[in-house]
């Protein structure tokens, strides 16, 4: 059992029945109380997330699990292809499933993928991932006003505004949360 003072960002607990994972934590102060400690979770089945106070979760129960860095490789149909490099196992995930990642996945790119047992039941993203420009209008220069933006269709399907001066080809960084470009690379 953990105590809930001492969860860390990307554990898996049970807690009410199902698996979560702890995707963020923060401490609330208030005036003449004691600090609260709120924790966000993602239910790794459902993948809802939910904020719940410290004092109501209890005791907790930690969920042995694994995770892997392993190579997107193809969508065939409902289902994403995913391969371990390093034993070239393969393993899908239903494309339903992972929904709220799919606009952040490009070929070829390595992500971590958490297992329970020998199931994948959950993929984890950076903060931010980089991806490359698909299509998007012609760059323009001079123009007179700063904080203009464009449409951009990235490699993964995903459109973004980025400023004026980005091309075809050219790699930009997309905050996961947000949605929204961060920068070049």
């Amino acid at each position: 059992m953990a105590v809930p003072d001492n969860l860390k960002k990307g554990m898996l607990l049970r807690f009410r029945g199902e698996v979560f994972y702890v995707y963020d934590y923060y401490e609330a102060k208030a005036a003449q109380r004691k600090a609260v400690l709120h924790v966000k979770l993602k239910n790794v089945r459902t993948h809802q997330t939910i904020e719940v106070a410290s004092d109501m979760l209890g005791k907790i129960e930690t969920v042995e699990h694994s995770n892997r860095i392993m190579q997107y490789l193809y969508a065939s149909g409902k289902e994403l292809v995913f391969m371990d490099q390093r034993t070239f196992d393969q393993v899908s995930m239903d494309a339903d499933q992972l929904k709220n990642e799919l606009p952040f996945l490009a070929p070829e790119r390595d992500y971590r993928i958490f297992f329970l047992g020998q199931q994948p039941v959950m993929l984890d993203l950076p903060p931010v991932v980089a991806l490359k420009v698909a299509d998007t209008a012609p760059p323009q220069r001079g123009v007179g006003q700063s904080n203009v933006l464009k449409d951009a269709k990235l490699e993964s399907g995903l459109t973004v505004k980025v400023p004026l001066f980005i091309k075809n080809g050219d790699v930009v960084r997309v905050d996961v949360a947000t949605r929204e470009y961060v920068g070049k690379e």
